[in-house]
């Protein structure tokens, strides 16, 4: 039986006494931050740093996307029936986007109302000094079986599930440190504790009941007397604002007397969108093995379990739904103060989901440039290596080079030559649409999938 061990590994040239110790390199580079400070090393070595944070960036956005693409794989309906009702063919053929937390929260956020139902679906971007949103996507809130959209996940219904549906946990922020002290009213056994400043901290102006659309974990971390000893509880509650009362289900342990705390948020850094470009269903016997409803002439024609009774209703026979989809994975994205659903947006970060129009002719298949005149409207979020995408077409292209060809144009070359063609036009010099979305670290279409119904 292999047994794994301790024991670090040498060659067989290798001394028999092991080195100890750290090498003059790991020593240099320790005086080197001791003595100048981390700010220093990274302004003396920015391309390591930035190299660093990339790849962090790039690998957490993988694991988001794997976790993306298990859930399409476990609840086959976020994708497939992105508005919960009991009709799955109904979005055949047609393109749209799913997004949990543009939906649900972004909107909420920014003071925009939220359809009581995904069947009421909320645009995504709006054309800058346009009437109406012509040409941008229909935006779902996705769904894990009919009738429950991510939003109202439950019983009970719970819209922050929509938020923990689609981010990633990564660290927590301290708000309050150990130097906070606990008040000597604290009951042991409770599930409470008075917790002066919290309610300061977190800029509540009324109570939490941990289910408040877009607000992160909260969690606290109790020390006793000594500072030896400590239990961390998530908090299901901050009410009674003047006094910070935190409420959290377990309580802490006989004996254990909290003394301090710290009071911190959990942060939640990565989130995702899908992009769906569905295509066309078929229909295939079930488990009878013939077309409509077994041993019946359903459609009336004097042959019996023909072809064309494939999909009869009140048979056993499957749909079976196929999509392209692309994972797009998100760092920080913020509503701020703006409202992505009005028209024009308004709002730094809600102008930067405006589909701009694009200059004639726009996408144009096989063609890897497209040019764009932005005029009197905010400057759209141009950066080479970052992404536009085509909502007409539902596809991402990543800026490969950007040309400035006057104050408010330029011309942008892409990775690969568009795929399908701009049709959307408010006059003869513009032709297509662009969306240029800011806090996208990578975009990962996934396999074709596949699902009956």
């Amino acid at each position: 039986m292999n047994r794994r061990t301790n024991r670090p590994i040498r060659s067989a040239t290798s001394p028999s006494t092991l080195r100890g110790g750290v090498t003059l390199v790991e020593v240099l580079m320790s005086l080197l931050v001791v003595g100048v400070g981390l700010v220093s090393v990274a302004v003396l070595f920015p391309l390591s740093i930035l190299r660093t944070i990339e790849a962090t960036q790039l690998t957490s956005a993988t694991m988001v996307r794997y976790n993306a693409e298990e859930m399409i794989d476990a609840f086959p309906a976020l994708a497939f029936n992105p508005d919960g009702d009991a009709d799955v063919a109904e979005h055949a053929n047609t393109n749209y986007i799913v997004d949990p937390f543009g939906f649900d929260v972004l909107t909420t956020l920014s003071g925009a109302a939220v359809p009581a139902t995904g069947a009421s679906p909320v645009p995504f971007g709006g054309v800058p000094g346009a009437s109406g949103d012509p040409g941008v996507l229909e935006r779902f809130p996705g769904s894990i079986a009919t009738g429950t959209i991510i939003p109202d996940l439950g019983p009970p219904p719970n819209p922050s599930r929509a938020v923990n549906f689609v981010t990633q946990p990564d660290s927590w922020d301290t708000l309050l440190d150990e130097t906070s002290s606990i008040p000597a009213n604290y009951l042991p056994a409770t599930p409470s504790i008075e917790f002066p400043g919290a309610a300061a901290a977190i800029g509540l102006t009324a109570d939490y009941d941990g289910t408040v659309l877009g607000v992160p974990v909260y969690r606290a971390i109790f020390f006793d007397a000594t500072g030896d000893r400590s239990h961390t509880r998530v908090l299901t509650g901050i009410t009674n604002i003047a006094n910070s009362v935190l409420t959290w289900n377990d309580p802490l342990p006989n004996g254990f007397t909290p003394a301090t705390a710290w009071l911190q948020a959990q942060e939640r850094h990565y989130s995702w969108l899908l992009t769906v470009r569905r295509g066309t269903p078929s229909d295939h016997p079930g488990p009878d093995k013939q077309p409509g409803v077994a041993g019946v002439d359903d459609n009336s024609d004097t042959v019996i379990d023909d072809v064309g009774e494939l999909g009869w209703p009140g048979s056993d026979d499957l749909l079976s739904e196929n999509a392209l989809i692309e994972v797009v994975v998100f760092f920080n994205r913020t509503p701020e103060n703006g409202d992505p659903m009005s028209d024009p947006p308004t709002g730094a970060d809600a102008l930067a989901e405006s589909a701009y129009p694009l200059l004639a002719p726009g996408f144009q298949r096989g063609v890897a440039t497209v040019s764009l005149d932005w005029g009197t409207n905010p400057e759209p979020f141009l950066k080479e290596g970052k992404f536009i995408f085509d909502p007409e077409g539902a596809r991402w292209y990543r800026i490969l080079k950007i040309t400035s060809t006057g104050d408010t144009s330029a011309r942008l070359d892409l990775d690969r030559g568009a795929e399908t063609n701009s049709v959307f036009s408010e006059d003869a010099a513009e032709q297509g649409l662009g969306v240029f979305l800011p806090g996208i670290v990578d975009v990962y279409p996934i396999a074709r999938k596949s699902a009956e119904f």
